[in-house]
């Protein structure tokens, strides 16, 4: 079941996607965020600890409101430090690759985060919520 916001008088809001305790080779995927006021966003990539030569990459995915289907909105580079990384989504923003993109944040999203090579990864991928009113 999607994670609602609800109220149309809301404007600005946070979200707390994904918390990663020590998460091994693989990837996770958040709940579906049903977005119903947010124009953008700001996501915040915290890694507190990594080890073993493992990397992290965090996905901002829409997902079709027909197929199912899910679809890159914007990604991280490759994290292999310790430290703090923010992507940014929303209308007229440059479009850099890993860090910001020219588009509205879609009714329905989710956050993939995968790591790859050996060891772990602790972090946690929250988001601020922009209803563009403010």
């Amino acid at each position: 079941m999607p994670n609602k916001i609800l109220s149309s008088e809301l404007r600005n809001y946070e979200v707390d996607i994904l918390a990663l305790a020590a998460q091994g080779v693989g990837a996770v995927q958040s709940v579906d965020f049903d977005n119903q006021t947010g124009v953008a966003a700001q996501i915040f990539i915290n890694v507190t600890a990594i080890s073993g030569g493992a990397s992290l990459q965090v996905n901002i995915v829409g997902k079709d409101p027909v197929s199912g289907a899910y679809y890159t909105i914007v990604g991280s580079a490759q994290i292999t430090t310790v430290g703090f990384t923010r992507l940014t989504i929303g209308p007229g923003l440059p479009a850099t690759a890993n860090i910001s993109v020219n588009d509205f944040l879609p009714k329905s999203w989710a956050a993939k985060a995968t790591v790859t090579v050996g060891g772990s990864v602790t972090a946690t991928i929250a988001a601020s919520i922009n209803g563009g009113r403010n």
